[in-house]
């Protein structure tokens, strides 16, 4: 069963290298009888793997230069890493290349599956890059949860704030297209969704609604005073969209900075917030507008 699991991983897509006790034992078998192509009658018999096995353990021990030397000191031999002393245990090595999480989840998946399908056997997958992936997967299935909830809660703060059902919905795509517009630029790209990359979505609502809420605050002013909201618009755009426009071309130069890192994470870090400040800054002074000028039409915002 064991080497059926192995046989399949090695034909998964990013598996560097697949390891199991019975890989061991035929390296040691072709070594015994100086044939390599003998390898696949390591285990015609108990008695030869059995045999085998104390081969192992006893060239560890007495062979300084055998790579398993270190059992007489009482770590394990080259056998012993794969297998339990009382050989019901045994453990199946596998190498995985790095191409993101969802590549190495499925991976894990698809073996859950195999595993569960052994009927002689029972097991599970351990490991550093298993805990990694599933406990990455849990924060950024966590922090597009929380992304979420902070849309919901900007809708329901600015309709209170500004006491209007319509600009709270007003408000809502200019704080989304940022998300959407560092999303397309990720696929573009061809970077993967990880904890890094979902902190940049953080940052984009927070620079959206900084904008979008001034841009609002100053149009209910002007619509108190203008019977058009054409001219309202205008005169807001004309008194914060300044202001929102200069705020973002200051945050705009900081993560240029980060441009010049020489740690890769951080300069994706800056390059997508660079786009979320400018789709921000562009959704502001187009969308906003628009969407206004839509909604607003009739009557004046208290």
């Amino acid at each position: 069963e064991l080497d059926a699991i192995a046989t399949e991983l090695r034909h998964e897509d990013g598996v560097l290298r697949v390891t199991t006790p019975g890989d061991v034992l035929r390296e040691t078998w072709a070594l015994v009888t100086r044939d390599p192509d003998s390898a696949a009658d390591a285990f015609e018999t108990r008695g030869r793997i059995r045999g085998l096995a104390a081969v192992v353990r006893s060239s560890a021990a007495h062979d300084p230069g055998h790579p398993g030397h270190e059992a007489h000191a009482g770590h394990p031999s080259a056998f012993d890493r794969f297998v339990s002393p009382d050989g019901r245990f045994a453990r199946v090595e596998v190498r995985l290349e790095d191409r993101g999480i969802r590549h190495l989840n499925a991976i894990f998946d698809r073996t859950d599956w195999r595993i569960s399908e052994q009927d002689a056997m029972a097991g599970f997958i351990a490991g550093e890059a298993h805990r990694a992936s599933r406990g990455l997967d849990r924060v950024i299935s966590d922090l597009l949860a929380s992304l979420a909830l902070a849309v919901v809660v900007i809708f329901f703060l600015v309709g209170v704030l500004f006491r209007s059902p319509r600009l709270a919905l007003v408000s809502v795509p200019p704080n989304v297209i940022p998300l959407a517009a560092v999303l397309a630029w990720m696929g573009l790209r061809g970077l993967s969704l990880n904890a890094g990359t979902v902190i940049v979505f953080g940052v984009s609502i927070g620079l959206a609604v900084d904008g979008t809420i001034h841009l609002l605050t100053r149009f209910r002013e002007e619509r108190q005073r203008n019977d058009s909201t054409a001219a309202a618009i205008e005169a807001a755009i004309a008194g914060s969209g300044r202001a929102v426009a200069l705020s973002s071309a200051a945050v705009l130069l900081g993560f240029l900075a980060l441009q010049v890192s020489g740690f890769l994470p951080i300069r994706l870090f800056g390059e997508l917030s660079i786009v979320a400040v400018v789709a921000a800054l562009v959704a502001e002074l187009t969308v906003l507008p628009a969407l206004l000028m839509l909604t607003m039409r009739g009557g004046k915002t208290r």
